[in-house]
Order: C-alpha cells, then structure tokens, then sequence
C-alpha cells in the first residue's frame, strides 16, 4: 500500500495517550512509523500486516538506541496497541486490517487484502493465540536496573541484562556483583569511556567484575611513577600500571 488513513485525533486514544505520556514524541513517532511500515509492504500477496524489520535496523534508520526501540516495542503489546506473532516473534497490527475495511471498503485491493488475510488466518493458528511468553523482548528487573544505574558507561544494556541473568542461574551473589561495581566505579573515575569495560564484558563468562572485589588501591605520584612503562601486545598501547588487562581494547596482558 502507498498510503493508509488514520484518524487527525489518534493522540487522544487512551492507550496512545499512555504511550505519549511515558515516552513523550519519541514514542509517539516510533509507533506511526512502524504503521508505516507494516502498511508499505501490505497488499494482496502478502494480506499478513507484520513489521519485516528488527528493533536493529529501525535504530539505526532512525539514529535511535536499539534497547529505546525494544522497550517501546514492548509497551505497545503488553497496552494492545500491537500483538506479536508467536512463531515469528514478528509485531502484528491486526486491527489496521479492521481499520482498513472501515476507512476503504470501496477499494477493491483491500476487499483482496482482507479476503486472503481471512484465508491465511483459517490455517494460522498463532494468528488468534498470539502469546508474550516467547517474546525477546525483556523487561529488566529491578536489581539489575540498579547495577545498570551505578554502571559507569551505557553501552549495550540488552547484553549486559543477558551477562547478569546467566551469572544468576550460576548462582552468583548479587551483593558480590554491586561490591564489585563500587570498587570498579573508583578505579575508573574520571577516565574516558574507551578505557572503560562495556558491562557485558564485566559481567560476561570469565567473571572480569570478580578482578575488583576488593578495594582499589591508589597510588601516590612516586610510586606510579616508579612503575614500567607497559605495551599491550593487542594494540600497541602504552601505559604505566599494573593491571592484568589493557586499559584500552581490554586484552589479556
């Protein structure tokens, strides 16, 4: 379709007003611009109104935050202002076919369109079973809000969340974790981002978080001055230290 009605009072629909009053213009503009692209690609052929694009490139389309276009994503299913396929994991706007019929029944490509989706739905089970449980998109607990809070930089939080919920099935203490960030946010304040781990990496298989569970140890001038000259094998870095890892591209030493 190269076009599609909606009404000039949508912002005063009750779950768009929702929508707008949690995530303000930016919310308010994903949501149309999704409708956009589920009707782009809606014609007879293809009578199924789902987004073919990920979070992924809708973010970087828009010049957005992927983990933004998630959470938003997920707002609109859980208030009903999309569905979401449970085979395809795909976002569904099932009442756009409704809106369609009412605001176009004369054309005769939407009589197709709502005709073959009619068809398609009689062997598409998921179409009227359409569940959360199987969805990717997460919903970040609480604890982890916190840690990502206190965490120094902002980088990839869906990864960091995935990093923190395995450490948990392994049993790691949370406490353990925090005690960690705390001693870590000491030994890179005040440096710039590059030299700061993602929170992936802290959190991730080899336990880095675990380097600083105890208290940083600061050095006077003398004493760092007194310390080597180091080069990191991986990049070529130079710096005067004692860690186990380059500063810079976070390799081993």
């Amino acid at each position: 379709m190269k076009w599609f009605k909606h009404f000039s009072d949508a912002k005063f629909d009750p779950k768009l007003f929702l929508l707008i009053q949690k995530y303000g213009l930016r919310g308010y503009g994903l949501y149309f611009a999704i409708l956009e692209s589920i009707a782009f690609r809606l014609d007879g052929s293809k009578p199924l109104p789902d987004l073919e694009e990920n979070s992924a490139y809708i973010a970087k389309y828009f010049n957005e935050d992927t983990v933004f276009i998630e959470e938003v994503m997920l707002f609109c299913i859980q208030n009903d202002l999309f569905e979401q396929d449970e085979t395809t994991g795909r976002l569904l706007c099932l009442k756009m076919l409704a809106h369609l019929d009412n605001t176009l029944s004369g054309n005769p490509e939407i009589h197709r369109i709502i005709a073959n989706f009619k068809k398609l739905q009689e062997t598409s089970r998921n179409l009227k079973q359409i569940r959360l449980d199987k969805t990717r998109l997460e919903e970040y607990t609480s604890h982890f809000e916190k840690f990502w809070k206190d965490y120094p930089r902002k980088v990839n939080k869906a990864g960091a969340f995935k990093a923190w919920k395995t450490r948990e099935k392994e049993g790691v203490d949370r406490d353990i974790i925090m005690k960690c960030l705390k001693n870590y946010c000491i030994e890179v304040a005040g440096k710039e981002d590059t030299f700061i781990l993602h929170a992936s990496t802290f959190l991730n298989k080899d336990k880095r978080f675990l380097d600083y569970d105890k208290p940083v140890k600061h050095f006077t001038t003398p004493e760092r001055l007194a310390m080597p000259v180091r080069t990191c094998p991986h990049c070529g870095w130079e710096y005067q230290g004692t860690s186990a890892t380059c500063l810079k591209c976070q390799g081993e030493l």
